[in-house]
């Protein structure tokens, strides 16, 4: 069952998102739009000065990350965000959180959306470690090179936790315009130590450009487990993750990713066993030590790619064992 998260505290019924009860190390801020009914009385019950000045509740998520320092929580209320700019994330150890959470597809009423305005590219930036990211919808704009949260884009972002969010892309007619929902890292800067679980996606990654619906361009010693999938496009360089080619002064560490215990559904309409990939190892020279166990695929023909399937678990595709050459 579902559970509601409290700055006080969490109430659940049975389901427990790992970390979300955990204390806050810093203050908290709260986020909520003045059309919800109660508004007033709900106000007066949590506004208050917080450490250092400045107002605990504030309207918009801009507002209230103006507002944190490092070890901050946010706290957001269910209803629909449109930033006018890029969510920006520079405090260390900042935890960025619905209020109302749930497993897979529940409660999900906190969103974020990007898709009317270009300056909010990418939604979320982080640009800090220890961030989390939790509980949201999220809305890239409708962009081929636009990117819903994007980890380590100019400074190094270690430790970072995107968990239990919906990321939602509007397929343009199967096009490029689709884009990428977490980029991991790049060339230049590393995001090392990310942990991205228990997220939903449906659609986006740019298969002209050869972009997954993750992007892990320098992420060594991170783990992608437990989400799921629905890849919407046939094509052999569609992948909903690509551990991309290694390039840079950061290529050394290799990657050393573990892909674990997902779900791959290649969802797009009258098409059997779909030439795309779940798991798309492209880089050659600096794949590192990744590792696959416990992954399902359902309608994709052979969801990893053949380079590496040495690196295999036990995985499956349409409830059979995946042998050594990618395929049933």
């Amino acid at each position: 069952m579902g559970l509601t998260n409290f700055p006080n505290g969490l109430t659940s019924f049975g389901s427990v998102v790992n970390g979300i009860d955990a204390p806050p190390a810093g203050r908290e801020f709260y986020v909520r739009q003045t059309s919800d009914t109660g508004y007033e009385a709900w106000k007066n019950d949590m506004q208050h000065t917080v450490r250092g000045g400045g107002n605990s509740v504030h309207t918009t998520i801009e507002s209230a990350l103006a507002a944190a320092a490092d070890w901050d929580t946010i706290w957001v209320w269910p209803g629909f965000y449109e930033p006018a700019a890029d969510l920006e994330i520079t405090q260390k150890g900042l935890r960025l959180l619905a209020v109302q959470t749930g497993p897979l597809l529940a409660m999900s009423s906190t969103m974020i959306y990007a898709c009317g305005t270009a300056a909010c590219d990418p939604v979320i930036n982080i640009k800090a470690s220890n961030v989390e990211v939790a509980g949201f919808r999220i809305y890239p704009y409708l962009s081929g090179t636009a990117v819903g949260i994007f980890i380590a884009p100019t400074v190094s972002a270690y430790g970072s936790w995107i968990h239990d969010n919906i990321f939602y892309v509007v397929p343009e007619g199967l096009s490029g315009l689709m884009p990428t929902n977490i980029w991991v890292g790049n060339a230049a800067f590393a995001a090392s130590y990310t942990l991205i679980e228990d997220n939903y996606f449906f659609c986006g990654g740019n298969f002209t450009a050869e972009t997954g619906m993750i992007q892990v361009e320098t992420a060594t010693r991170s783990v992608i487990r437990r989400n799921h999938f629905n890849i919407i496009s046939n094509q052999t360089t569609q992948a909903a993750i690509k551990i991309a080619t290694g390039s840079g002064a950061l290529t050394s560490p290799k990657q050393r990713i573990w892909i674990l215990d997902n779900l791959f559904f290649g969802a797009e309409l009258d098409v059997n066993a779909m030439v795309c990939y779940g798991v798309l190892f492209a880089d050659t020279v600096y794949a590192g030590d990744c590792m696959a166990d416990g992954n399902k695929s359902v309608n994709i023909a052979a969801p990893f790619s053949s380079l590496y399937t040495t690196m295999l678990g036990l995985n499956y595709i349409n409830g059979v064992a995946i042998v050594a050459t990618g395929t049933a």
